[in-house]
């Protein structure tokens, strides 16, 4: 964890479990746990796992021109996300090229919070962000830990009241264990699940709260491998490890289209930047990791 300048609240609890907390985007992440990754695996398609995705990045928009921002740096018709809802969106650079995605929420008439991977979408926020009437905050207090599977409502449901009721890509502002949470319908495996948003100092009593109720469900703590198994079952991307950035075509520049990676349905039809979008020519030998979406 020599290279991580993010520190999770949970970091204890990973190393208890058998992490050596490598590193990943600033953040020492549990990639592997002392347990069978097939286990986790399995936990997660047949009943629930609980995981510590703090690592992403969380970032605060709040002011007159947050949506304006939004809606210019990323694919989506931003106008059509109202307050409790979120979207998953990607951005470009001048290329028309992916460099990162996101998940947005808006949490107010003008607040946002976006939360991103990798990529440098961040960068290129905080750099369209100047000039205007907007506020940038890195939120790092704020921890990600992720419960999903198929079981995920039926434990959620005992402490969280109208949680059944919460629609895909929807969030609320509730309690859980006593403590003020956001809880997302939202995930990264494919499978029915959700993401509970808390205070840094609230992170390691619900993470135990959660493994200790939920144990009779088989609940269990899954490491950051396990989700790598999941969301390439379900072609869920991670940049910039599933892109030409890592794999590039030996006579192409290294940079891929919404099209190519299969992220296509991310572009709003009145979207501002649909513009700097182009759809390439089908390229001739297919390699790499985007290759089955030629097929």
């Amino acid at each position: 964890m020599a290279n991580s300048w993010r520190i999770s609240a949970l970091a204890e609890r990973h190393r208890a479990l058998g992490s050596k907390l490598e590193d990943w985007s600033g953040m020492g992440t549990a990639w592997t746990y002392a347990s069978d990754l097939a286990d986790e695996h399995e936990a997660i398609r047949t009943r629930a796992g609980l995981m510590d995705v703090s690592g992403l990045k969380k970032v605060h928009y709040v002011g007159p021109h947050a949506e304006s921002l939004l809606e210019y740096a990323t694919s989506r018709d931003i106008s059509k996300v109202y307050p409790g809802k979120s979207v998953y969106a990607t951005m470009l650079n001048e290329a028309g090229k992916f460099v990162d995605d996101c998940v947005i929420y808006r949490t107010g008439p003008n607040a946002f919070m976006v939360v991103h991977g990798s990529g440098n979408g961040h960068e290129m926020l905080v750099r369209s962000a100047q000039g205007r009437q907007v506020a940038v905050l890195f939120d790092d207090d704020l921890h990600d830990l992720s419960l999903q599977g198929p079981l995920a409502v039926d434990f959620l449901a005992e402490h969280v009241p109208g949680i059944r009721e919460l629609p895909y890509f929807h969030h609320m502002q509730t309690k859980l264990f006593e403590r003020p949470v956001m809880i997302s319908r939202t995930g990264y495996t494919g499978e029915r699940g959700y993401e509970i948003f808390c205070k840094a100092a609230d992170a390691p009593a619900i993470w135990d709260g959660i493994l200790e109720k939920g144990k009779g469900l088989g609940i269990i703590p899954c490491a950051f491998t396990a989700l790598d198994w999941l969301r390439v079952e379900s072609y869920l991307l991670f940049f910039p490890y599933d892109n030409s950035e890592m794999y590039p075509f030996a006579d192409q520049p290294a940079g891929d289209t919404l099209w190519e990676l299969g992220l296509d349905f991310t572009v709003s039809g009145s979207s501002a930047c649909c513009s700097r979008v182009t759809r390439p020519p089908r390229p001739a030998t297919p390699c790499g990791p985007t290759a089955s979406r030629w097929a």
